[in-house]
């Protein structure tokens, strides 16, 4: 996915032109899903499953909203995401202000955070006007828009599941922080293992990601690319399909064994 990222336009010079705003974020998303790939990788094979399924729900949003961008490609959807991300900021910049009026004065501190935030806006090119109080179709819950782009049916195993671990619920705590002994609770501060099968469903959904993401930045100009990632996804399907025969095959009872 760095790879793909990293992807430009060039001349015989070698000089390579930036993106614009609307594609830069659509390179952004794939950059960080090659960032979180990295943890996700790390959580594995240090046996930390704790880590891999928060990583696998920030895979599975990033590739959902990418998807989503392509699939609208329009400019006002570019434009929500924008104002929707920069949302905090301007509440915080809103409550900065506010205290400044109270108060008669900025602090030092103060300074520094209105001019950081409005370093994020001018470079966004939206104004707070735009952002705040206004209708955005980013409010919408991230199940919508994966339905729309056809990525609802991975919805509960890749995000809501996961979700678990993100928040600290009690399915989380339950499995992973607590120890069952005598009708009650003693803490478990061990790590869990990651087993094989959670490679299928996140590296499946991110080769595809790409593949789509390559087709729409590049118009076939990167179809090398496109297909040596569409081989490594049917490599990944044929693992996945042969680790769940193999661990079909050893719960079944050997023969005398029954």
């Amino acid at each position: 996915m760095s790879v793909v990222a990293c992807l430009l336009y060039g001349n015989d010079q070698q000089e390579y032109e930036p993106w614009p705003r609307n594609k830069a974020i659509l390179c952004a998303l794939v950059v960080r899903l090659a960032k979180l790939f990295i943890g996700f990788l790390d959580g594995v094979c240090k046996d930390k499953f704790e880590f891999v399924m928060i990583y696998t729900r920030l895979m599975y949003e990033s590739c959902v909203n990418l998807r989503f961008l392509i699939a609208q490609d329009d400019a006002q959807t570019y434009h929500d995401f924008v104002c929707y991300s920069l949302s905090s900021e301007a509440r915080f910049l809103q409550k900065i202000n506010s205290n400044i009026s109270a108060r008669g004065h900025r602090l030092p501190i103060e300074e520094r955070m209105i001019a950081s935030i409005e370093r994020s806006f001018s470079a966004s090119n939206v104004t707070i006007e735009e952002v705040v109080g206004r209708k955005n179709q980013w409010r919408q819950g991230l199940d919508q828009r994966a339905r729309k782009v056809g990525l609802d049916d991975p919805y509960l195993g890749l995000f809501s599941l996961p979700s678990h671990a993100v928040h600290g619920n009690w399915e989380h705590l339950l499995r992973y922080n607590l120890e069952q002994k005598d009708g009650g609770f003693l803490p478990d501060t061990s790590w869990h293992p990651a087993g094989p099968q959670v490679f299928g469903g996140p590296m499946i959904l991110c080769l595809e990601t790409g593949r789509i993401y390559l087709r729409h930045m590049f118009a076939g100009d990167a179809s090398r690319l496109e297909n040596e990632l569409a081989d490594l996804e049917e490599r990944f399907r044929v693992v996945a399909h042969l680790h769940e025969a193999f661990l079909q095959a050893r719960a079944q009872p050997k023969a005398g064994e029954e």
